[in-house]
């Protein structure tokens, strides 16, 4: 996977093929609307992000680290730009 800026994405696999990561970046934009009731990849992103040493989003990515509906209980802080994302 490329881009169009001077970044080389390598070894890209589907999140349930990921055993664990040090960094976990969410990324925003979209596709987040379908991507916050797919249960599967939810799933994923917490399990990744309970055990990641940093874990970093991007614009809207940052809604996936803390959904409405999650218990607050341990949770991360969460910012959001809301007017510009």
């Amino acid at each position: 996977m490329s881009s169009d800026f001077p970044v080389t994405f390598a070894d890209v696999r589907p999140l349930a093929q990921v055993s664990e990561c040090a960094l976990l970046c969410v990324p925003g934009g979209f596709g987040c609307n379908a991507a916050m009731v797919d249960t599967d990849y939810l799933a994923a992103l917490r399990r990744l992000a309970s055990r990641a040493r940093y874990v970093t989003s991007v614009c809207t990515g940052s809604y996936f680290l803390a959904p409405p509906d999650s218990s607050r209980g341990g949770a991360r802080p969460v910012i959001g730009h809301f007017g510009t994302c």
